[in-house]
């Protein structure tokens, strides 16, 4: 495809620009209340270690593991963490794998009453089995209505394509979807590296959600909360440091430690 005006990708530092100033502000405001999710969800310790580090061979394929190529050790504590606190009557995924093993393995810990559903054309792990709705279509081919009907006791988490073109998932997400969100529903998004740029090694990917992302949050997040914005946490606070107890124990690398889902809770209207 030709483009009249060719795209010349590299990263950009909002974090140092006089207009990240806002973001910078915002994602500061929410350490405290970060650090305290963090801190409880910390209290899971024993479980985690049931977890294996590898994907052991002959293991079942649902089984989650913590070094899968994926879904980093922070994304998958924190998404574990908020299903077996809030214990939601659903768990929607735009996109799904890693994560939704590390979502049925939290239901099965804690006998919560949550049901997993799945909004993916392709996962890119065996998870039908452990879903109790799939439906294998792109967001974009998917009646809105589906998500419409959730309310504040669901959780939503979106890894998408991450690519905003005319009739893309996260296009549709943006504009259709998140405006209509019910207050005090808590919802994710995975690969947002913000303050910072997508990687330089990247380029070639061409995501785009952040962006759209940074826009909204510059623009007030229609009130939303920022809740847990992981990469931010990991790479300027200590609050993943109360995590490293269980870390320690299963042996994880720092770069193993990571995470980049961004979370947030939809403010009242």
């Amino acid at each position: 495809m030709q483009l009249d005006y060719p795209a010349r990708p590299r990263p950009r530092w909002l974090r140092y620009s006089p207009a990240g100033n806002r973001l910078m502000t915002q994602l500061v405001a929410s350490v405290p209340t970060a650090r305290a999710l963090v801190e409880e969800i910390a209290g899971f310790h024993e479980q985690f270690l049931t977890i294996p580090v590898q994907a052991r061979s002959g293991a079942d394929p649902p089984e989650p593991n913590w070094v899968n190529g994926w879904f980093h050790a922070l994304d998958a504590v924190v998404l574990y963490g908020l299903l077996a606190l809030r214990n939601p009557r659903l768990f929607v995924e735009v996109g799904s794998g890693n994560s939704t093993r590390f979502a049925r393995r939290a239901i099965r810990d804690h006998e919560l009453r949550t049901k997993i559903i799945s909004i993916d054309p392709c996962p890119r792990a065996e998870i039908d089995a452990i879903c109790d709705q799939v439906v294998r279509a792109p967001l974009e081919d998917v009646d809105t209505k589906e998500i419409a009907s959730l309310s504040a006791e669901d959780l939503l988490f979106v890894d998408s394509s991450h690519r905003s073109f005319q009739n893309s998932d996260v296009t549709v997400f943006f504009t259709e979807i998140l405006p209509a969100l019910p207050p005090g529903l808590v919802y994710g998004m995975h690969d947002i590296f913000l303050p910072d740029d997508y990687p330089p090694e990247w380029a070639e990917r061409f995501y785009s959600e952040q962006y759209l992302l940074a826009s909204y949050l510059a623009g007030g997040a229609d009130g939303d909360e920022v809740l847990a914005p992981l990469s931010y946490l990991h790479h300027d606070t200590e609050v993943p440091s109360a995590l490293a107890r269980s870390f320690d124990a299963l042996g994880l690398t720092k770069p193993q430690r990571f995470g980049n889902a961004f979370w947030m809770r939809k403010g009242t209207r």
